[in-house]
């Protein structure tokens, strides 16, 4: 076999022409810092290059702007040491949740727009952060970050946000005034319907009542993007909560001819959660365990209270969750290909919803899924107001 040339670095760590990277003793050719610098340094986004200690290997131009640094300055110093990151609640980010130490624990590459730059003597900066592993020999790694400033993509979002939750109260007096006329011609105050024009009206009442939900919805994604959702924790009846719920879903599962299995341990006490909250949690996860299980399925749901927390978990035997869509599940308006396919006229907010107002009150979703094989939800929800955030 022919020999396949290496590039020379000084601690012993090559890229052969094809890129792969290999380990030898001799030869003369440009080391990694190079290679980097060749491929990186003429792109507009700021990208790095650190070791799994996180020494800066390389920055080139655009980071070198977008953090007020000198890559020659700052060559192989411990990069968390020269800037942070805060959250969106505008809390420090502590050095194990930072995107490069996820991505160092994990193997796994790694993209977040919730973070916030914080370099000295610079203005907060919104960015986009993506990091990418990269193996080389005997175990060790690079990682690739590349910081994207999305302070436009955030002020645009944000005149949006406020567009929405505007048009949703504008929309808000017309729905109701249309879901009140229906009332009255359904109760044949103003004379009795033939019955083509009672299927005419459960239309109407049927597509306003969706439109109603959808406006309801956006109100509340509107409340949570603008920071304004603040729960009110009140004394509830977790049981009466569900079983409202299954109430109202239950010419669905008779329809379908669904199994329920449930579960209530110690949720008879006096548990203080905002019931809001809890409506919201247990309408979406129980509505979609029975719109998404299969006719003769199964479908359920477990309660528990610890004393400080409630626990709720909500499973179906149905149609899953793709693989591959699995990371977006919690995004604003998104919806699997399967869900689209069962159910067209969803939202895509209910779990964007779930997700927010759980960890607004200081509670975790968690969630199990295999396509053709169901999914589950598990939720943990702390009693009272959430601990404040330094």
């Amino acid at each position: 076999m022919p020999k396949t040339k290496t590039h020379r670095k000084k601690d012993g760590v090559f890229a052969d022409k094809k890129g792969s990277i290999s380990e030898k003793s001799d030869g003369e050719y440009p080391d990694l810092v190079q290679r980097y610098e060749t491929l990186l340094s003429g792109l507009t986004q700021a990208v790095m290059a650190v070791d799994a200690s996180g020494h800066i290997i390389y920055m080139n131009p655009a980071a070198d702007r977008m953090l007020g640094l000198d890559f020659r300055k700052v060559s192989g110093k411990v990069y968390h040491k020269l800037w942070g990151l805060r959250d969106e609640n505008g809390k420090t980010v502590t050095l194990k949740d930072r995107p490069i130490q996820f991505s160092e624990r994990t193997g796994l590459p790694y993209e977040t727009d919730k973070f916030e730059v914080m370099a000295p003597g610079l203005e907060p900066l919104p960015v986009a952060i993506s990091v990418k592993p990269i193996s080389l020999s005997k175990g060790a790694k690079h990682f690739l970050v590349m910081y994207r400033d999305i302070t436009q993509e955030k002020r645009i979002n944000r005149i949006k946000d406020e567009f929405i939750s505007l048009a949703s109260h504008q929309l808000r007096t017309p729905l109701s005034v249309i879901k009140w006329y229906s009332e009255i011609l359904e109760s044949d105050r103003l004379g009795k319907l033939n019955e083509k024009q009672q299927a005419n009206l459960r239309e109407i009442k049927a597509n306003n009542q969706r439109l109603i939900d959808l406006v309801e919805a956006l109100l509340i994604v509107a409340k949570i993007d603008q920071g304004k959702y603040i729960p009110v924790p009140k004394v509830v009846d977790v049981g009466a909560a569900v079983r409202r719920v299954l109430a109202a879903l239950a010419p669905t599962i008779n329809q379908k001819r669904l199994k329920l299995r449930f579960s209530e341990s110690n949720t008879d006490g006096p548990i203080k959660i905002d019931p809001q909250m809890l409506d919201v949690v247990l309408q979406t996860l129980l509505s979609n365990a029975v719109d998404y299980s299969r006719e003769g399925g199964e479908f359920g749901y477990k309660t528990l209270a610890d004393g400080k927390r409630l626990k709720i978990e909500v499973w179906d035997s149905g149609y899953g969750i793709p693989a591959e869509e699995q990371p977006k599940l919690f995004a604003k308006f998104f919806r699997g290909s399967n869900a689209r396919r069962v159910k067209p006229n969803g939202t895509g907010l209910g779990l964007y919803i779930v997700k927010s107002l759980v960890e607004a009150a200081g509670g975790s979703v968690n969630f199990k899924s295999k396509e053709n094989a169901g999914t589950s939800f598990a939720i943990i929800l702390p009693f009272g107001l959430p601990e404040k955030k330094s």
